[in-house]
């Protein structure tokens, strides 16, 4: 996935809900996990915390003190979770809504609520790989309905505003008899919170009393270090490897390769191993007879002296194999473009490329946008200008009024004739907020790439100092071990400022398959970005593959193709991916087919003829042509008077590629014409 390094700005204490962000956005709930033997056979018990909650001496089981004001939200910078008054818990900074004091323990009551919980302070559990568990007792009033509830953390990294949450579990029923629970969760650190709420998951569902008991926090100090997972590496569908790391002198692994799947309910999860308990020597091993398509898990413990390290965090397996493109022929300028059904595959994404050819040695233009007439999703001009800008933007959006196919913004939006994207997505919503290229063939000239590009930056005003808003230009090629792009430069244009100015930015590293993002970076407020150029040093007879059309998310498999005029002559090819989406990782894209050549574009070219005296001027799909019979000098400007061209050769043949679609005025001597193309 693509995503620039850059520096962050701030960071703004948010309190949070009562229940943690995982909980929200969670879909499914997994059954509750714990070790195969009891935690004391992995390792030395090392007690975190231990709260038996005997300074809670009012009420009791089945008859709890309601009248008990276990909370002060005036006492902690972080009422939302820190709000039980020390003196009624072993270790202060507890937390917990809709609680009370029940002889001894401690009752969440929440039947006139939402919903309530009870949560631990932060504790420091980083050590040992943050393998942690909590363990505690519960149960509901005599005679009551079994009770429904999660078990969840989150490393709160000292409350700042992104937590990194740790799982969710959904705890067996609670009956009216005390019971032990205990679970595991992994990558705890020094600020790490425990949360116990309670909700009403289903309309008419009662919410019993539940009463809590000696929560216990601990660490193992293992016997064997635990490996970590990795990601799968040669997915072919029916086979992959799962790889991890090494263990200094383990003797061997143990593997579990398995499926889930979480019934309409999502009260349980049936689980389906392909391989448990695999002993394996080497740390990969080929998973052979998968299911193209299935989402599978794999975890791995290490063997060494008779014991036996923890179970690692599950490595997801949500993959799709590569489509491949059926035989097409190019006939009337159209084709069909075909490819084969992807197993468990949703979209389709599609780019087709004529091949451009270098006709001498020098500059060769790779890209020229100047985004004139640049519309929304819907088709439509906004309007919008640097004047009257506007809070709307799109977290994704690939334009179609462009030269070049397939150029996106991500957090941003088509304004009137040029592109803007919002830095307030980068600094408070930690998203990339740029404009980013198709993949480019930047391979040439021993990788050295020249962008030009025009630049307004907008101050953000109201904060404690005032932030220019500016730009950093990365560029990310492939890496082909790791099947995703890395960045491998990033230029900050300098002296950007609320008026527009042009920027050239020289790239060293362009490669096979590269891409190049324009980023807001550093204020909270809209960068606009115009007239992009793009050029390397071609040798006559070098050529490049541009890309004329990208269709994106396609259902089927099958395309109608029409060639536009500028590809005519050209060869022309294609690729194809296929994409699928999940709750946990989001969307999956397959990395694009081969390069598969489709035939040479027979579109009738679209030709206007203009006579100047003795001189005849010809727009051949984007080329203007002058048979200049008097040598005279010859001039192309753009309406507002920008000279795009100039030849003083005395030629009597002139050829001169126009950067993209427009209007301009062609000058032969002293007479001159206006051309739209």
């Amino acid at each position: 996935m693509l995503s620039f390094v850059s520096v962050s700005w701030a960071q703004v204490n948010v309190p949070k809900a009562r229940v943690l962000e995982s909980a929200k956005a969670q879909k499914k709930l997994v059954p509750m996990r714990s070790p195969s033997k009891a935690p004391s056979d992995y390792g030395t018990v090392e007690v975190v915390m231990m709260e038996d909650f005997s300074k809670l001496t009012t009420g009791s089981v089945g008859a709890p003190d309601m009248d008990s004001q276990l909370n002060d939200e005036e006492l902690y910078p972080y009422p939302v979770w820190m709000n039980i008054k020390p003196e009624y818990t072993v270790l202060p900074q507890w937390g917990g809504h809709c609680v009370f004091s029940a002889g001894g323990s401690i009752c969440i009551s929440a039947e006139e609520y939402e919903g309530g919980n009870l949560n631990t302070p932060m504790l420091d559990a980083s050590k040992y790989d943050g393998v942690v568990f909590v363990e505690f007792r519960v149960r509901t009033d005599n005679d009551k309905v079994s009770q429904n509830m999660i078990v969840e953390a989150a490393e709160t990294y000292n409350m700042q505003p992104s937590w990194k949450t740790l799982g969710s579990y959904v705890l067996p029923d609670i009956t009216d008899e005390w019971q032990t629970m205990t679970a595991m969760f992994y990558g705890a650190e020094h600020y790490t919170m425990f949360n116990f709420p309670v909700l009403r998951r289903y309309q008419g569902d009662e919410l019993e009393p539940i009463y809590f008991d000696y929560v216990k926090v601990y660490q193992v100090k293992p016997y064997v270090n635990m490996p970590t997972a990795l990601p799968h590496t040669n997915y072919k569908g029916t086979s992959f490897n799962a790889n991890w790391t090494k263990i200094k002198d383990a003797e061997s692994y143990l593997l579990n390769v398995y499926s889930v799947k979480i019934n309409e309910e999502m009260q349980s999860a049936d689980t389906t191993y392909l391989y448990k308990d695999q002993a394996v020597n080497d740390t990969t091993f080929t998973v052979e007879n998968a299911v193209s398509g299935e989402t599978y898990y794999y975890e791995v413990r290490a063997v060494k002296d008779g014991h036996q390290s923890f179970m690692s965090p599950a490595m997801e397996v949500f993959d799709l194999v590569v489509p491949e493109l059926g035989e097409s022929t190019i006939k009337d300028g159209k084709y069909t473009a075909t490819w084969n059904a992807v197993p468990t595959a949703e979209r389709y994404n599609y780019i087709a490329y004529h091949e451009r050819e270098a006709t001498a040695n020098g500059e060769f233009v790779i890209t020229n946008e100047d985004f004139t007439g640049v519309k929304d999703a819907e088709g439509n001009l906004t309007g919008w200008t640097v004047e009257e800008p506007s809070q709307q933007s799109y977290d994704d959006f690939y334009m179609k009024e462009v030269n070049q196919a397939g150029w996106h913004v991500k957090q941003g939006a088509p304004y009137t004739d040029f592109m803007c994207v919002d830095g307030w997505q980068y600094i408070f919503g930690h998203k990339d907020a740029g404009l980013i290229s198709p993949e480019l063939d930047l391979s040439k000239d021993n990788g050295k790439v020249n962008l030009s590009v025009r630049l307004y930056g907008v101050i953000a005003e109201g904060y404690d100092q005032p932030y220019q808003t500016e730009c950093a230009v990365a560029l990310f090629n492939f890496n082909e071990e790791k099947g995703d792009f890395d960045q491998a430069e990033l230029v900050y244009p300098k002296d950007v400022k609320p008026e527009w100015k042009t920027f050239n930015v020289e790239l060293t590293k362009g490669s096979k398959r590269s891409v190049i993002g324009i980023y807001a970076v550093n204020g909270p407020e809209n960068l606009y970005i115009d007239d992009v150029k793009i050029t390397q040093n071609y040798n006559a007879g070098d050529t490049f593959k541009d890309p004329f059309l990208f269709q994106r998310f396609i259902e089927g498999t099958s395309l109608e193709v029409n060639l536009p005029g500028k590809t005519s002559g050209n060869k022309v090819y294609h690729r194809i991916n296929a994409a699928k989406s999940n709750s946990s990782r989001g969307l999956k894209e397959t990395d694009y087919s081969e390069m598969k050549y489709v035939g040479k574009s027979d579109v009738v070219s679209s030709v206007a003829n203009v006579s100047l005296s003795k001189a005849t001027v010809q727009l051949v799909d984007g080329n203007v042509i002058v048979n200049n019979a008097d040598g005279e000098n010859v001039s192309i400007y753009r309406l507002d008077g920008t000279l795009v061209y100039s030849n003083n050769s005395g030629s009597k043949n002139i050829t001169a590629a126009m950067p993209c679609n427009g209007a301009y005025i062609v000058k032969v001597g002293n007479k001159s014409v206006k051309l739209v193309y």
